[in-house]
């Protein structure tokens, strides 16, 4: 492969013509400008009966010549591989479902409109469609250029007024400093590419004879058939690996569910015992004294009637101890007789994900989307790119990472020192639970509760857990964590960041439980840093 066919990106392969081997430009701007030549005369003074969007990169801008009744239908791709202009002379996949604000826009500002020029803007790979109606101007520009092309829209002065992006450059870099809503445009920096270049004829395989458009136009027939098709192929690729992705990350997120539920199975199986030992407590409660931390009685359950200790909370009556055990024991009771049914639907949602997912590499990736959105298992990909959008738009960054406790509650941990001041002092609730380990500095952790709800044993145990993982101690098997209400916790003026005072709670002694620790951080939500 020589230099030229290199610099378009392309390599021959078999009766397909040109395929992608690199990231580089799809089309050369002496290419464009070929092309630009020959659609110039068949759309200039034509009107534009319709704009249909392709998403993610591509634009098709359906066209009726003055009197002419053909239809022309002008593609303008702004994709990173295969950025390109052309007439489209075979069938265009349709879209289906919404296409986004930027598609909506254009169509709303070219419909109805004459095309009064097309060109390059200073010999560049930038393509100007400049369009009038009822007064009002307008110009859609394409940048194409490679991995950093796009589409702009803006008004029709002589340096538009830019009025939308299809791709909103990266905060801080260049493209962010010229690309700016309400700003005029600016093209990208540096001079265009000067080196030679065979002509496009010589350079892409003519394809199959085609009669009508492609006479008219066959070097937007050449471009089509490999350029084209190879955007098409790789596609198809992106849409597999992409669902691949989504399935993947739901896969991850069911298995640690199912790892929740097995855990909730194993504390479930100590409800018998616990029901014991209130009977225990209930018969022995006068003896009880106030303040206890727990207390040895004779287990007449055991047939040897060993002894038992029964742990107590000093800060309640032995009463209230005692209804405590017996509430503790009927909550138990009530997610055994429904752990069986979620566990089987877990594992059945395991089991048809990692069927689905063995199918995506040779499967029809929108028939396997279609029957994983059927299956409950994923968002279609438009409704979720643009929830993920709005909430980009819309959310700042988060001080915390944000976990899942056993029982479902929101446990958050700070990301830096800064933000464990902001999670704490602001983030938080007064009556929710803070949690820090006792001995070394590390993330403050916020197990967050609803009004009126005591905090769950099991839940507590996994804020402590990610109290110690996210410090210092992370790996060891023990470890001693602050345990108290934010009520309890107090930020004194001058202090470094992350220092605050205590004036309550308690320190807990925590065992890291591997297989607790390993669900916790399954559980963390979409969006959050990877845990350590």
């Amino acid at each position: 492969m020589d230099a030229d066919q290199r610099h378009l990106g392309v390599q021959r392969r078999g009766a397909l013509g040109p395929l992608p081997t690199d990231r580089d430009p799809a089309l050369a701007a002496a290419h464009l400008a070929e092309l630009l030549d020959e659609v110039r005369p068949l759309l200039i003074g034509a009107t534009i009966r319709e704009v249909e969007g392709l998403p993610p990169t591509d634009l098709l801008v359906v066209a009726v010549p003055a009197n002419d009744e053909r239809v022309l239908r002008l593609v303008l791709a702004a994709d990173p591989d295969h950025a390109r202009v052309h007439l489209a002379i075979g069938p265009v996949e349709r879209h289906k479902g919404p296409v986004g604000p930027f598609f909506r826009t254009v169509a709303e500002r070219l419909e109805g409109a004459r095309i009064e020029a097309l060109e390059l803007i200073d010999g560049d790979r930038i393509v100007r469609l400049d369009v009038a109606r009822d007064g009002r101007r307008s110009a859609l520009i394409a940048e194409l250029t490679g991995r950093h092309s796009n589409l702009v829209l803006g008004d029709g002065a002589r340096r538009p007024r830019v009025e939308a992006l299809l791709s909103t450059p990266k905060p801080g870099s260049r493209a962010a400093e010229r690309l700016v809503v309400g700003e005029p445009y600016e093209r990208p920096p540096g001079a265009p590419p000067g080196h030679a270049t065979p002509p496009l004829a010589e350079l892409l395989p003519a394809p199959p004879p085609k009669r009508g458009l492609a006479e008219l136009a066959p070097l937007s027939w050449r471009v089509e058939a490999s350029l084209g098709a190879a955007a098409r192929a790789q596609r198809t690729v992106d849409v597999r690996a992409d669902l691949a992705r989504r399935l993947a990350r739901r896969r991850k997120s069911t298995a640690a569910r199912l790892a929740g539920l097995v855990e909730q199975a194993r504390i479930a199986e100590r409800v018998d015992r616990l029901r014991q030992d209130a009977e225990l407590l209930k018969a022995a409660l006068g003896d009880v004294p106030r303040g206890a931390r727990e207390i040895t009685l004779v287990d007449w359950f055991d047939p040897e009637q060993s002894e038992r200790t029964v742990e107590l909370d000093p800060k309640r009556s032995p009463l209230e101890n005692l209804e405590r055990l017996f509430a503790r024991a009927k909550k138990l009771e009530r997610t055994a007789r429904n752990l069986p049914a979620e566990q089987a639907l877990a594992e059945a949602e395991l089991a048809g994900l990692d069927a689905l997912l063995e199918r995506v590499e040779a499967g029809d990736p929108a028939a396997l989307e279609a029957e994983a959105v059927a299956a409950g298992w994923i968002k279609p990909r438009q409704a979720q790119n643009e929830r993920e959008a709005a909430h980009k738009k819309a959310a700042p960054r988060l001080p915390y990472h944000r976990f899942t406790g056993l029982r479902g509650s929101e446990i958050r941990v700070g990301r830096s020192a800064k933000d464990n001041d902001r999670l704490t002092t602001r983030e938080a609730r007064g009556n929710d639970l803070w949690l820090h380990t006792a001995d070394t500095p590390g993330s403050h952790v916020v197990l967050r509760l609803e009004r009126g709800r005591e905090p769950d044993d099991d839940e507590v145990l996994d804020a402590a857990t990610l109290a110690v993982h996210f410090s210092p101690l992370a790996g060891a098997k023990r470890a001693r964590v602050h345990v108290a209400f934010v009520k309890h916790v107090k930020k004194p003026k001058g202090v470094p960041p992350g220092t605050v005072h205590l004036s309550g709670g308690k320190i807990r002694e925590v065992r890291v439980e591997p297989r607790r620790l390993e669900r916790l951080l399954g559980s963390r939500h979409a969006g959050s840093d990877e845990g350590r």
